[in-house]
């Protein structure tokens, strides 16, 4: 398995100072190679979100209720994991380690996430939408 690696986007890279780390990604299983999620497109995956040190305890995750569908750039999750979304493609399996930043922010998302927690996030992309 491969490592980490450090996939933050050019315009977030400020957010970061010298010694920490941005928006990391480790592919789990390789997708078809062919095409990326574009902004605005929908797509369906497949997602669970742990804390780095309570891995074993899934925050919230799409396995028992089926895909979630996802359109891209539309806020309706968190900054990171949309910049990861647009790095993989059909049938690829990744987990993404998301710093606060690019997370929940200063305040979390009290009780389950706790204030500046990096989240990671085990995710499958299953299709793209239109």
């Amino acid at each position: 398995m491969a490592d980490f690696e450090d996939i933050t986007p050019e315009e977030e890279k400020s957010l970061f100072g010298e010694d920490e780390k941005g928006l990391l990604k480790k592919v789990l299983e390789a997708g078809n190679g062919e095409e990326c999620p574009k902004k605005n497109q929908e797509v369906k995956i497949h997602w669970s979100a742990t804390l780095p040190d309570w891995s074993d305890r899934a925050i919230d995750s799409t396995k028992a209720r089926g895909p979630a569908s996802y359109r891209m750039s539309s806020n309706k999750v968190c900054k990171g994991l949309d910049f990861g979304l647009q790095t993989m493609t059909v049938g690829e399996k990744a987990l993404f380690r998301v710093p606060w930043k690019l997370a929940y922010g200063e305040q979390g998302f009290p009780p389950v996430i706790p204030t500046k927690a990096t989240v990671d996030f085990e995710v499958e992309l299953l299709e793209l939408i239109m």
